[in-house]
Order: C-alpha cells, then sequence, then structure tokens
C-alpha cells in the first residue's frame, strides 16, 4: 500500500496478489510468457474531504490498453458514500463473518462445529500419513 500526497489530494495505491498473479511472475522471471485474464484497479482519491473512486480494467496482460469502468448507479466523479448508498443492497451485513474474520464465538452453532471438525480431520490426517510413512519405511527394511 501506498499513500501519494499532493496539495489538497490524497491517492491511496493498493495492492494486492493472488496465486495466478504470482505463478505469472515466476514464469516470466524464467523469460516464458503467460497471459493473465484480467486485471481490475481501484484508484480512491481524497479532494476537498470527499472520497472519489475510479475503476480501471485491463482484459490481457500483452496490451497496454487499460479501460476505465463506469459504475452505472454512481454518477462522475463516483463519491464513495454515494456508491455505498447505491450498492446498499447489495452489500451484505454479515461480511466480516462471510469474508472468515468472525471470531469463533460469533459463528452459529453448526459453522462452529463443522469448522473445528475440519480442523480435527485435517490434524488427524497429517498424523497417519507421517505414521504411514514411518510403517512404509519399517516394512521395506523388513
Amino acid at each position: 500500500m501506498r499513500v501519494n500526497k499532493k496539495k489538497n489530494e490524497t491517492t491511496i495505491y493498493v495492492k494486492s496478489i493472488n496465486t495466478k498473479t504470482l505463478m505469472s511472475g515466476k514464469v516470466n522471471m524464467a523469460s516464458l510468457y503467460l497471459l493473465s485474464k484480467n486485471l481490475v484497479l481501484i484508484k480512491i482519491h481524497k479532494t476537498n474531504n470527499k472520497y472519489i473512486l475510479k475503476i480501471f480494467y485491463k482484459n490481457v496482460t500483452d496490451f497496454d490498453d487499460v479501460y476505465k469502468y463506469d459504475i452505472v448507479e454512481c454518477l462522475l466523479p463516483c463519491l464513495y458514500n454515494h456508491l455505498l448508498k447505491t450498492e446498499k443492497e447489495y452489500i451484505s451485513k454479515k461480511w466480516k463473518q462471510e469474508c472468515g474474520i468472525a471470531k469463533c464465538y460469533q459463528l452459529d452453532r453448526v459453522m462452529y462445529f463443522t469448522l473445528k471438525k475440519i480442523i480435527i480431520l485435517s490434524v488427524l490426517f497429517s498424523v497417519f500419513s507421517v505414521n504411514m510413512e514411518d510403517l512404509l519405511k519399517w516394512l521395506k527394511k523388513k
């Protein structure tokens, strides 16, 4: 994340990476070329105490063209507060839980016990696979 401050404007650049981006970087370092499917860039400017959103997208990495994406419901300049009001019905009230940010005691009982079972099964599987490996080594010696 980088913050760019000018006289009366603040711009925040936030970068995120996913596994496809990481893999394409590794492939590119090996002198191979891998096309990416798409890229979305969201710029947030703070001008006169108002946050303005600009969204750009790119379909492939082999062209330099970046296209501006206009949000239909958000008049230009698209203000952050206005966007939240227009998109309110699409924004989940429980977004922290949906993104996995909720604490275990905030989850419903079914979800809590399901997660607990998944963790226990993962640990058992790890232990079993290690023991199985030791068993195979022991059998080879015999």
